[in-house]
């Protein structure tokens, strides 16, 4: 099994999370592995060269978006100011002021 690593050792490897790892297993991104049978789902199997390509072709990183391009909330805190917080995708407003209504 020395051609094989599990979740952990291709992390270590590859130099990100665990649950990064996780996810490009979920999307195919390291081809070859396997899930072996076992109780709660089994341990993962990853072919070495797969971590190796990876590390060849460089290892992809998430697209960072500029903070200055985020959508802002619209709504407006007790004191008046507007809030400015993160919107959540898809709305005008954050979290905190979503559930409270309060909007300009």
């Amino acid at each position: 099994m020395g051609d094989f690593v599990n979740i952990a050792e291709a992390a270590d490897m590859l130099a990100v999370n665990t649950r990064t790892v996780r996810r490009w297993l979920k999307a195919g991104t390291l081809a070859g592995a396997v899930r072996l049978p076992g109780r709660g789902g089994g341990e993962w199997h990853i072919p070495r060269q797969a971590v190796d390509r990876l590390l060849s072709e460089g290892v992809p990183r998430a697209a960072v978006t500029p903070l200055d391009s985020v959508p802002r909330c619209q709504g407006v805190r007790a004191n008046g100011e507007p809030c400015g917080g993160l919107a959540v995708k898809g709305t005008p407003f954050c979290r905190h002021h979503q559930g409270q209504g309060r909007k300009p």
